[in-house]
């Protein structure tokens, strides 16, 4: 399988962080957990994910 490539951007990494089932099951770590594909952000990204205690980012995630 060729491996894709995907750029999460802030609005979509916020949107889906909110979508949850429950505090375990948020539409964002479904996502991420597609086989096949790598996600990365940007580096601000990362900097306002640490800022609101998101303990992990999605940056580099395969």
């Amino acid at each position: 399988m060729k491996e894709k490539y995907a750029l999460l951007d802030t609005d979509f990494i916020s949107k889906t962080h909110l979508i949850r089932k429950d505090e375990e099951n948020k539409l964002i770590d479904r996502i991420t957990e597609m086989p096949g594909y790598r996600f990365y952000c940007h580096e601000q990204i990362k900097t306002e994910l640490q800022r609101h205690n998101i303990a992990e980012c999605l940056a580099n995630r395969s």
